[in-house]
């Protein structure tokens, strides 16, 4: 998305972890704010800019990281200070070496050595490196003394699990009803997610050996954040999430459950599979 706007209209689900630090897809719909710098995971978004270039977001924080103050640490003050310390010893020397040797060359390579500005450049020049470094794994840092406080440090909190998570779900477990087997529901919800770009769709395409077949059919429905739904061997197929899936006139034929929160106890999302039958004289 290369502007900040609003939705004028359409479904989709965007990622904006460059800017949160969320992995989850985050669904957008008409009067949703979208931000410059985010990516379209799935659907299609028709958007009136009301930010462009450096006045968007992502544009404030990369001049909020060109203007990191990288001085204000207790490293380049004691460099600092060290090399305004020097100044006197460096004309001292020049001078004790004019007198010994006569030689004004002599003297004056010893005043074009110059420690001092080594010693300046430094630490802010590394405490820069590392700031960009870690503006380039996702990690923003609002000035060198912050960087330095870190060292300090013992205990972090985090108020969002999100930020800890890669965004790459992977099946962790099957189970199956009424008769069917494991391969066969795999295929199945492979079957619906195959064009898919979210990230369940992809870890459950992952998941199922051959899965790069061509199941879908043309005319199959992909709404972004609910079921989808394509045409295996004239037969309906739905995936999604269980409520999305309970509200279609299908029978269950697989489901992931687990009385507990899932972020209380593994972590694990759920995911229902459907199956309905084309009445006769349907076309698909």
């Amino acid at each position: 998305i290369p502007v900040d706007g609003v939705v004028e209209r359409g479904i989709a689900m965007v990622d904006q972890k460059m800017l949160t630090g969320e992995s989850r897809p985050v669904r957008k719909e008409k009067g949703s704010d979208v931000l410059a710098g985010t990516a379209l995971v799935d659907g299609k978004l028709y958007v009136v800019a009301t930010a462009v270039a450096d006045a968007t977001r992502a544009g404030w924080i990369i001049r909020a990281l060109d203007e990191v103050p990288a001085q204000d640490t207790r490293a380049a003050a004691y460099a600092n200070r060290v090399a305004d310390g020097l100044v006197g010893p460096t004309f001292a020397l020049a001078g004790l070496s004019l007198l010994v040797s006569g030689s004004l060359r002599g003297a004056a390579s010893i005043l074009i050595v110059d420690f001092a500005t080594g010693i300046r450049l430094s630490a802010p020049t590394t405490i820069m490196a590392t700031l960009t470094r870690a503006a380039a794994d996702g990690v923003l840092i609002k000035s060198g003394r912050a960087l330095e406080q870190l060292a300090a440090v013992d205990a972090i909190l985090f108020d969002k699990t999100g930020t800890l998570t890669l965004g790459d779900p992977a099946v962790s477990d099957v189970r199956t009803l009424n008769g069917y087997s494991e391969e066969e529901i795999l295929g199945l919800a492979a079957a619906a997610e195959i064009r898919l770009r979210h990230p369940a769709a992809r870890a459950l395409v992952r998941h199922t050996p051959g899965a790069r077949g061509s199941w879908s059919r043309p005319g199959s429905h992909f709404p972004p954040m609910a079921t989808s739904t394509t045409c295996v061997a004239s037969r309906n197929r739905s995936r999604g999430s269980p409520r999305t899936v309970a509200r279609s006139a299908s029978s269950r034929i697989a489901i992931r459950h687990d009385p507990r929160p899932a972020t209380s106890s593994t972590g694990c999302a759920e995911a229902a599979s459907r199956r309905s039958g084309l009445r006769q004289g349907t076309r698909r």
